[in-house]
């Protein structure tokens, strides 16, 4: 094992979450040592066979890696043959054996990493250090030294208050007694916060799962909006241009919802987590029904734009899947539990919907002709 996807010599070089930095090396360690093993190995193909498989992220960044490796994909290809034959379907994995390796893999390297600094320099760590609160909470699994699991508590308590006063700061701020004391740096501070309690936002949001656990595991165990819409594809940049080529108003009004809709998205997030953490304030409950009016409205302009297309019910279903979430955390935790489907907030918040909520404004930014020419036609340009 070795401790080098978490950087030099200097462990306290990298800003942030030593872990989330070190993730993406450490995974395609262990997918190329899958490819180089796993196949030819009774046992390793016994307990990918064990639990329906891989995750579709895994079988991807295997099949991916193999290719790489050797111009072939003959071992995904028989190792997915004998999954299908044996399930007769791609089953939903409970836990992928790559997931699971790349959690526990990070969690070791990460407790021998601060056994090798010891206390006396754990305590003098820099303030940019940040390990994320999933990946301490991890370390919980481990037999740890005294020393290590007071460490452990202490900075688990620590990641809550800091977060707790960072959004409370916030909220405070943005009210109109309180408006004095704003120093233009609340909103670094939320993001920063939020980013050692709940993980790295790039992991998170690529990996849409509930980052409790380390490794994004696609989607396998992870939590999705209701109705599942999140599983269909977003239309292609030049399906989006000619759609707002037959009518460019209606491109510019959605554009203008999408856009007002993201600049929601901080607020929403806050008023989110202070409900998960029971830590409401009595400015609290005000700006979240501010927020669920917002939604409200936008979701109201945007119905009054006429016909469905794909487009527009794609913003109606992010508008939607936004103010259903404002609303649960507003609706007391007896009544949810009483409902006949229980309904619970994802530990992420607002996570994956935010993500493609940008992800619909940036494609509707790209349909904007630039000095009349469109995003494609310049894209072409640039290959010529």
């Amino acid at each position: 094992m070795t401790l080098d996807p978490f950087g030099p010599a200097d462990a306290f070089a990298t800003s942030g979450c030593p872990v989330c930095h070190a993730l993406p090396q450490i995974e395609a360690e262990l997918v190329d040592r899958f490819c180089r093993h796993c196949f030819s190995d009774p046992d390793g193909r016994d307990r990918v066979l064990a639990v329906g498989g891989l995750c579709d992220r895994h079988w991807w960044l295997v099949v991916t890696a193999e290719r790489a490796r050797s111009d072939t994909m003959v071992g995904t290809a028989e190792l997915l043959a004998e999954v299908l034959d044996r399930f007769g379907t791609h089953p939903a994995v409970a836990r992928c054996p790559l997931c699971g390796d790349t959690e526990a893999s990070a969690r070791e390297r990460f407790r021998v990493l601060l056994d090798n600094l010891g206390s006396a320099r754990l305590e003098q760590a820099p303030p940019s250090w940040r390990p994320c609160l999933p990946h301490v909470e991890g370390l919980r699994q481990l037999r740890l030294e005294p020393w290590l699991a007071r460490w452990v508590r202490e900075r688990q308590d620590r990641v809550l208050v800091e977060a707790t006063t960072a959004a409370r700061r916030y909220v405070r701020t943005r009210q109109h007694r309180s408006q004095e004391e704003a120093t233009g740096t609340e909103s670094e501070e939320l993001l920063a916060a939020m980013a050692v309690l709940l993980g790295d936002p790039d992991q998170v949001l690529a990996g849409g799962a509930d980052m409790v656990t380390i490794a994004p595991d696609g989607r396998a165990g992870g939590w999705q909006p209701a109705g599942g819409w999140m599983e269909r594809p977003m239309v292609t940049l030049a399906e989006a241009i000619d759609w707002a080529r037959a009518d460019p108003a209606r491109r510019d009004a959605m554009l203008a919802i999408a856009q007002r809709a993201v600049a929601l998205q901080p607020a929403a997030e806050v008023v989110i987590q202070l409900g998960l953490a029971g830590e409401q304030e009595p400015g609290w409950a005000g700006e979240a029904r501010r927020i669920q009016d917002s939604y409200r409205m936008l979701g109201q302009e945007l119905d009054a734009l006429g016909a469905a297309d794909h487009l527009r019910s794609e913003l109606a279903g992010l508008l939607e899947e936004h103010l259903r979430l404002v609303v649960l955390v507003l609706t007391p935790q007896r009544a949810r539990s009483d409902s006949t489907r229980v309904e619970q907030v994802p530990p992420g918040g607002l996570g994956p919907v935010a993500g493609r909520l940008v992800a619909l404004r940036n494609l509707l930014r790209r349909t904007v002709p630039v000095d009349g020419r469109t995003v494609a036609d310049l894209e072409v340009d640039d290959r010529l």
